[in-house]
């Protein structure tokens, strides 16, 4: 009885000539329209008519399923469109029909929502689409469902819903096609891909970008499926990727300090493996000393697919000596749980010893308590973090987010040289908070740049703070154009600002400002500073590995800003 009637394309339309720069506009004529937002001036005659078709669209999503455009016609640059609307449609009754109750439960599906309210497109659509989801993320990947028994009456509608599911199906083992050496087991359990488990679409398509994460492997399409019996065996085409990196520079210096003929080590070597035993596996070590007996060390496992879940641990040990002052070391290990969506949350235990290393005769002679002191912290944390970018060396788009914080009762190991007295206003135990945030954004800017916005904060809560306490900036690695580690802080928020221009492949030129707001709070003792860096430099990658380049300059309360005081880093790191 009723019938949907189409626009017809007007065959004189096409034979009008298009002029340069001409303005076309549209006019509306129909009775009782509702509040539709369209556009009324075009740059030819098509986007005028095609304009038309979406406002038709429009009204039947919401429920005018006999509108349409009876007539219309140009005259001169104006198309006239007289529209019929007719009446709204309304659902008289929806019924489940067949569709398991589970999954009528899941999308919130109930019959009483679909009376007497107005029939839209866009909600039928979006239910059926939730059903086949929900079917198709647990062994349904075939499933099918539609409106049956449909029945018209006084603009009122009915139906019921039917739904077939298909054949059921589980995951198979993986098929790796490529010359990447990782095992099976290992990279179905990091992909929630196991064998035997309940197929899952979603599942599938985020392995794709989990892989992507992975700096050892090079994916080369899409994760697919074979589906064979009741069998979904996913299909990974993957080639090894040149990730393990080592790079180091040793030196040897006369020592000035000692009447002895022993030299003085300094130097930095880096070194990280990926993938051990193809297990996917992962170990960092860090040694660096620039300065004379000042050591700097860093120590870290990790250990992904614990016990084949999504469970990850992560071990690790730093030590920083500064001199004959103090010396931190840091023990801490990490419990993480991935989720899809590339997120990931941790729980993590930190022993924390700080160790002060002056003489007893230079404490004897005090009368204050001196600005570095022996404590030993332990807390416990929590940390969340999410990685949507697309490359993890060279990362074009996407963004990186993480943030973590701790607490614990910290306490004083009183130094038997400082008189007791000094420490009448000192609790020998306190609570101690730190919290640290940071994130980075990948932005396009043009075929070949790349604009980089970094932003971290982080804040150490406690009354009775010692400089041996301290975040450390400076250098490389977070404020370039100052030496590592020269800030001392109890909070501090930093800010980047960096264009990458890829000339060619890996290859890339940079130009960077590095600013931040620090405040350094000890006791009595407060200031704050606000140092800036800025600079270029080079990367580029050879068959051997990739050299980097950087000059910077700073500034802050104690520099200012001289080509004195410039600094270039530069260095080589191979990759294997």
């Amino acid at each position: 009885m009723y019938k949907f009637l189409i626009i017809g394309l007007l065959v004189s339309l096409f034979s009008l000539r298009l002029q340069a720069q001409k303005a076309y506009f549209l006019k509306i004529n129909a009775s009782l329209l509702p509040k539709i937002t369209y556009q009324n001036r075009f740059t030819d005659s098509l986007q005028a008519l095609s304009e038309v078709k979406k406002i038709i669209f429009s009204l039947h999503k919401q429920g005018f399923l006999l509108a349409s455009a009876d007539t219309f016609f140009f005259k001169k640059d104006t198309l006239f469109a007289d529209l019929y609307i007719g009446k709204t449609f309304s659902w008289a009754r929806l019924k489940a029909g067949n569709v398991p109750e589970n999954i009528l439960s899941s999308i919130g599906f109930r019959e009483k929502l679909y009376r007497s309210e107005i029939f839209s497109y866009r909600t039928v659509e979006k239910m059926e689409s939730k059903i086949l989801q929900y079917a198709e993320n647990h062994g349904f990947p075939f499933a099918a469902v539609h409106i049956d028994s449909v029945t018209i009456e006084n603009e009122n509608i009915s139906g019921t819903l039917h739904y077939e599911s298909g054949y059921f199906f589980v995951f198979d083992t993986l098929a790796l096609q490529g010359s990447a050496k990782v095992k099976t087991k290992f990279l179905a359990a990091y992909l929630r891909l196991q064998a035997g488990k309940v197929f899952s679409q979603e599942k599938v398509q985020a392995s794709t970008n989990a892989l992507k994460r992975l700096p050892y492997l090079a994916v080369k399409q899409q994760v697919g499926v074979i589906f064979r019996n009741d069998k979904a065996i996913p299909q990974l085409s993957i080639d090894a990727r040149k990730a393990n990196q080592f790079d180091g520079i040793i030196g040897f210096l006369p020592n000035e300090t000692q009447n002895n003929n022993r030299l003085l080590i300094t130097g930095e070597l880096n070194l990280q493996l990926h993938n051990l035993f193809g297990t996917g596996k992962f170990f960092k070590l860090n040694w660096q000393q620039i300065k004379p007996l000042s050591p700097i060390l860093g120590i870290v496992y990790q250990h992904p697919a614990l016990f084949r879940t999504q469970l990850s641990l992560e071990a690790g040990l730093n030590l920083l000596k500064q001199d004959t002052n103090f010396i931190n070391i840091n023990r801490f290990v990490t419990l993480s749980q991935a989720f899809s969506g590339n997120a990931k949350v941790g729980f993590s235990v930190n022993l924390q010893n700080t160790n002060t290393l002056a003489s007893n005769t230079l404490y004897a002679n005090l009368q204050t308590l001196p600005a570095v002191l022996s404590t030993r912290l332990l807390s416990y944390g929590l940390q969340f973090s999410v990685n949507t970018t697309d490359d993890v060396f060279y990362p074009k788009k996407g963004w990186v987010a993480h943030v973590s914080a701790q607490a614990g009762n910290k306490n004083i190991i009183r130094n038997a040289a400082l008189k007791p007295e000094l420490y009448v206003n000192l609790p020998e135990s306190s609570l101690q908070v730190q919290t640290k945030a940071a994130a980075i954004k990948y932005i396009r800017a043009g075929k070949r740049g790349i604009l980089v916005l970094k932003s971290e904060a982080g804040k150490i809560w406690n009354n009775y703070l010692f400089e041996n306490e301290l975040f450390r900036l400076g250098g490389l690695n977070s404020i370039r154009g100052f030496n590592e580690n020269t800030f001392f802080a109890s909070s501090f928020a930093m800010f980047t600002t960096e264009y990458r221009f890829f000339a060619e492949g890996e290859t890339y030129f940079f130009l960077f400002s590095d600013g931040a707001f620090l405040t350094y709070k000890v006791r009595q003792t407060s200031f704050q500073d606000t140092p800036l860096g800025i600079g270029a430099g080079l990367s580029f990658t050879t068959k051997t590995g990739i050299f980097n380049l950087v000059y910077a300059v700073g500034r802050s309360g104690q520099q200012v800003f001289s080509l004195n005081f410039s600094k270039i880093h530069f260095g080589f790191v191979s990759r294997f």
